[in-house]
């Protein structure tokens, strides 16, 4: 597991949620001095602080991970999942982000 990738993702997801080290810390049941080392790639969380961890930050396993693992999940059912289903997964997931925000962002607009 390469604990740098993780340690950038649980900060930038941290960060996208708005919360502090010490949000996340407390939410987890852990030390803000854990989740510090956890961003800085020096420590990796346990399977269950883990899971903790992306529950609280609203993301996937394989948002965490970066991309570590190779089975992943797949858009499928619409008509967006049909256009994009022959792109590697990785292009599926920048389009996808890309849709997410902006469905994000039509929220915040209403």
């Amino acid at each position: 597991m390469d604990r740098t990738l993780l340690g950038k993702n649980v900060q930038l997801f941290r960060e996208r949620k708005g919360i502090s080290q010490e949000v996340l810390a407390e939410q987890a049941g852990l030390s803000t001095a854990f989740i510090a080392s956890i961003e800085q790639g020096v420590k990796t969380p346990s399977l269950d602080s883990f899971i903790k961890i992306a529950n609280i930050l609203s993301v996937s396993a394989d948002d965490l991970l970066g991309y570590q693992i190779r089975t992943h999940y797949e858009i499928k059912g619409s008509k967006l999942g049909e256009l994009i289903q022959g792109l590697p997964f990785a292009e599926q997931k920048k389009i996808y982000d890309v849709v997410e925000v902006m469905v994000k962002n039509a929220d915040l607009n209403r």
